[in-house]
């Protein structure tokens, strides 16, 4: 089973987004610098006022915890196909020393063999935006954090 993934840049009327997304869940970012202001999870219409990035993403890990609560965080991977073990490999790494942390609550890795540009697409909840930012204190890298903005069928 697949999941339709879309990454979405700011448009310039967010609210005519929100209204053309239809049945997805709609997340957007809690900082305006990101390079993809709003995700949408589930199928959304072809014609939306905005650059879109995704495909049908099939899930490659899930941790068993809860996807729910929290805030979600979106990290999006342009991987060659000729490097997946690599990636896979550090990637279930640095998944296993961020899972130790107070306020992680779970996560799903996906892979779409077909996307043009992001092979995989990490979706992960924290219990909030603080936990994020200490589990995360020594990469030098703040993630993209989202939250609800739609949640399908709305």
């Amino acid at each position: 089973m697949t999941t339709p993934i879309t990454l979405l840049e700011a448009p310039a009327d967010e609210g005519e987004l929100v209204a053309a997304v239809g049945a997805a869940e709609l997340y957007r970012a809690l900082r305006e610098d990101v390079e993809f202001r709003f995700v949408a999870i589930g199928r959304v219409p072809g014609d939306l006022p905005a650059t879109a990035y995704g495909g049908d993403y099939e899930a490659i890990y899930h941790d068993g915890r809860t996807l729910t609560g929290g805030v979600t965080l979106v990290d999006p991977f342009a991987v060659p196909e000729e490097h997946d073990e690599e990636f896979l490999r550090l990637w279930r790494a640095q998944h296993e020393a961020l899972a130790q942390h107070r306020g992680y609550l779970g996560t799903r890795l996906y892979r779409d063999d077909d996307a043009a540009r992001f092979r995989h697409i990490e979706i992960a909840r924290w219990s909030s935006p603080l936990m994020v930012a200490r589990a995360t204190a020594r990469t030098q890298r703040l993630p993209a954090l989202y939250v609800p903005v739609l949640s399908g069928s709305s």
